[in-house]
């Protein structure tokens, strides 16, 4: 059946930091988020604003920590079961809008109000970039948006059901045929041949 998660702003896990950074914009401060994809901007934002950065991937660790709740972007099936037996938990779709996962937190911590404020903060701030990019003539200047791993080095391209494929979109840009397709995850891997051409926009 559905899993029933009660409503808690204390103790909550964060595996992974861009969970934690959006439960910092609701006013939550998670108990502890750990750093998997390496983000060390917002890694230093969460550690300056007390949450315990642990290192990731041991179930055993989470449980020890007895959180209240878990939260994060979805993993693998069978894992995220076993976070389940630990405590109640949230995994947020890669491919769903920020909003979406803005909504599903607010949900579990109570914070309805402080999302819709978020909602209306980000609206009036996109809205004025947008503004700012059509005054400059750059209005659906074709832009590329990549992330380089921590990890292996490799290059991945954001596609348009991506968050910032969306946010592009209402900034009044566009992007290259490849960036403009739907694909799983939100984001697809770039060989080093192909690297040049993505990046070679307006």
């Amino acid at each position: 059946g559905d899993v029933v998660v009660p409503v808690v702003s204390d103790g909550i896990y964060a595996l992974d930091e861009f969970v934690a950074a959006t439960l910092l914009a609701l006013g939550v401060t998670p108990v502890a988020a750990e750093p998997v994809y390496g983000n060390v901007p917002l890694n230093s934002v969460l550690a300056a604003e007390g949450v315990d950065l642990a290192d990731p991937g041991s179930i055993e660790q989470v449980a020890a920590a007895d959180p209240a709740a878990i939260v994060s972007l979805e993993l693998e099936p069978d894992v995220m079961e076993q976070y389940r037996d630990v405590a109640p938990s949230v995994f947020l779709s890669f491919t769903d809008s920020w909003t979406v996962h803005v909504d599903a937190l607010a949900a579990l911590t109570g914070q309805e109000a402080q999302a819709a404020a978020l909602f209306d903060a980000v609206d009036v701030r996109t809205a004025e970039l947008a503004a700012e990019i059509a005054d400059a003539g750059l209005g659906g200047s074709e832009v590329s948006v990549l992330l380089k791993s921590n990890f292996d080095g490799t290059f991945f391209a954001f596609a348009s059901n991506s968050l910032p494929g969306r946010l592009i979109a209402e900034l009044g840009l566009t992007r290259s045929e490849r960036q403009q397709e739907e694909v799983e995850f939100g984001s697809s891997p770039i060989s080093e041949e192909n690297l040049a051409e993505e990046v070679d926009a307006d």
